[in-house]
């Protein structure tokens, strides 16, 4: 997809982004999105009552263990507002997509720096 001019977006866990990111390096963008605290994630997943006790504590002791990993990404994004946060992580894509493709013309006539 790359080849032809495509862009590609992934929404993996962090071990598909770390993996992703050591791949492509600069040719790929990392965001790490969290909830702004784990007890906050607890309240929205109460809210959504959409998990029984067990997968609960596992989603919630799984997103603790990831927390270790953020500083890992090129950007922590806060989801304390959805709306801000979809607005957010569309202006870094964004962004990033128009400084990439800078740098990918520069490489194809050969100006890389």
């Amino acid at each position: 997809m790359l080849g032809k001019g495509k862009n590609i977006l992934f929404d993996v866990d962090v071990k598909g982004g770390l993996n992703i990111k050591r791949q492509y390096e600069i040719d790929a963008l990392s965001i790490f999105v969290k909830a702004p605290s784990l007890k906050e994630l607890e309240k929205r997943l109460t809210l959504r009552s959409t998990e029984d006790e067990v997968s609960f504590r596992k989603r919630v002791e799984k997103a603790r263990q990831e927390m270790e990993y953020s500083g890992e990404f090129d950007v922590i994004l806060v989801n304390d507002d959805l709306n801000r946060a979809l607005k957010k992580a569309e202006e870094l894509v964004l962004k990033f997509l128009n400084n990439s493709h800078m740098t990918m013309h520069l490489k194809r006539n050969g100006n890389f720096f």
